[in-house]
């Protein structure tokens, strides 16, 4: 079992909430990064993707990826 305080994010899809353990290690860097990464531009994410010098940063990016791309096909689907 991992600890909780391994966890430094997770995606509640049902909710559509990003939730940010404030016990993780790095927790002020991810609080910071998470907005900005999420207002990128699709080239800019792939480039900060491309770039990102360790695995739990490309991890959290995958997960925000996945944010960007659910919210996009929930928008898409929304009927007006």
């Amino acid at each position: 079992g991992a600890n909780i305080n391994d966890l430094v994010l997770f995606y509640m899809e049902d909710r559509d909430l990003i939730v940010l353990n404030r016990c993780a290690n790095l927790y002020e860097f991810y609080s910071d990064i998470i907005p900005i990464y999420l207002q990128l531009s699709e080239r800019s994410r792939k480039k900060a993707y491309d770039n990102a010098p360790f695995r739990n940063i490309i991890e959290c990016y995958d997960i925000l990826n996945y944010v960007i791309q659910n919210r996009s096909l929930m928008h898409d689907n929304v009927v007006i």
